[in-house]
């Protein structure tokens, strides 16, 4: 008798994720973003870098990291360590609603704003600062993950934002297609609930439940930032970064305010309207869509120059190339 043995251990992971953009512009003033747009901001208040030793420097420490106004003082190369400032604790705001949704899979504004949410996410995690994730959608809001921390909570964050594509299509389904999806996951949380194989710990952090939804007759991005400074009224400052279009400036400008005035940092990433024109007979370069991109860096501009408030362009490189082109030398 022969016998043959297979190893059948080796598993295989399968990740289906949507279209996404290839060409994707974070900057100020037609300014691409040099840094790692999730990076600590060192030169600011609040979390970063400190520095907490200066020593000589040595063979095996790379040239950029001398300290040359140190090595100027002291007459030899001297190197400052740096160390991480306190955890800087994030709330991720992601404007999910039909205005981000606009164009062609892979071109709206919300491929490009949960491409950046996705980034920043992965910079959290690198930190090991934790995030809060709020979605935004008609008439309602979501905190769907609280201060995530750890691997599994941050997986159900990029799930989550993997997920927005299909929302509009999951929306058009009838209530009852609804229901059962409702009533499987359930079932499945159940079947796996204690389910300690290599299938359960990876499927359990997806059906976990905890979504807390608020519904609002008024603006969703204000109930949301009033709730952020009610909740952390004795908590110390946050980071809120916010992702959304540029449509409803007077909301954009009171949140930011409010944000600023109770102490918090606010970061947000804009998609300007103009650059996702779904109007074919309207060139991008022509002269009415640079017109409204001037309008929307004014804009943009006015933002910024808040209190503790940084506000980016976000959208596709090769449009905001075209619109600049069109600028007097």
């Amino acid at each position: 008798m022969f016998t043959e043995t297979y190893d059948l251990s080796t598993a295989t992971a399968v990740t289906i994720e949507p279209p996404e953009p290839h060409d994707v512009y974070v900057g100020q003033g037609g300014r691409q973003l040099a840094s790692a747009y999730g990076e600590h901001d060192a030169d600011k208040s609040g979390s970063g870098l400190l520095p907490y030793e200066l020593r000589e420097y040595v063979d095996s420490d790379s040239a950029n990291r001398i300290d040359w106004k140190a090595t100027a003082r002291l007459g030899s190369p001297h190197v400052t360590e740096y160390e991480l400032e306190a955890e800087q604790r994030t709330i991720l705001v992601v404007d999910a609603r039909a205005s981000t949704k606009r164009g062609q899979p892979g071109e709206t504004p919300l491929d490009y704003i949960r491409e950046v949410g996705l980034g920043l996410v992965d910079s959290a995690e690198k930190t090991a600062d934790p995030v809060s994730l709020y979605l935004l959608e008609e008439g309602q809001y979501t905190l769907t993950e609280q201060a995530a921390k750890t691997s599994a909570e941050f997986r159900r964050i990029r799930y989550q934002l993997n997920q927005l594509s299909t929302q509009s299509e999951l929306a058009q389904k009838s209530q009852g297609q609804r229901t059962r999806v409702s009533l499987k996951r359930s079932q499945l949380r159940t079947q796996f609930s204690e389910d300690d194989s290599t299938l359960g710990q990876t499927l359990s952090p997806y059906l976990k439940t905890g979504f807390r939804t608020a519904y609002t007759n008024t603006d969703v991005l204000g109930e949301v930032v009033e709730r952020i400074i009610l909740e952390h009224r004795d908590a110390g400052s946050v980071q809120v970064q916010l992702l959304t279009t540029d449509l409803n400036q007077p909301t954009l400008l009171d949140s930011a305010a409010r944000l600023s005035e109770n102490g918090h940092q606010m970061v947000t990433f804009l998609t300007p309207a103009v650059l996702f024109d779904t109007n074919t007979q309207r060139p991008i370069a022509g002269e009415d869509s640079y017109r409204e991109y001037v309008e929307f860096e004014e804009f943009r501009r006015t933002l910024a120059r808040l209190d503790r408030v940084k506000a980016l362009e976000l959208g596709p490189r090769n449009r905001v190339k075209t619109l600049l082109a069109q600028r007097d030398p």
